[in-house]
């Protein structure tokens, strides 16, 4: 191969790992694995129970975006079926309209 090319590639892997070692949130993540911590106890939480959960790690409406991208690769962590994670999601986005009133 063209070492140009692969001197290319290499540069843009480099700079993804960096990017996505620099942008991780560790509030965020903390308050997922909470979330998944109370999905795993009680697989049918309300959104009130996710709500609580939000309060408890001082999350806003705004800063629960970043924690539902965290939530959805770690559904099937949790041991939550495909069918249900439709559910849970749901759950997430009236927890979240919960907080933003």
């Amino acid at each position: 191969m063209n070492p140009f090319l692969l001197a290319g590639i290499a540069a843009i892997l480099i700079w993804l790992i960096i990017r996505n070692l620099a942008h991780k949130d560790p509030a965020a993540e903390s308050c997922a694995k909470a979330v998944v911590q109370c999905l795993k106890q009680k697989p049918h939480a309300s959104a009130q129970e996710i709500a609580e959960v939000f309060r408890t790690h001082n999350r806003t409406g705004q800063d629960i975006g970043k924690v539902t991208r965290l939530l959805k690769s770690r559904l099937v962590q949790a041991g939550i079926r495909k069918e249900d994670q439709l559910d849970v999601m749901q759950a997430v986005q009236q927890a979240k309209t919960m907080l933003e009133k």
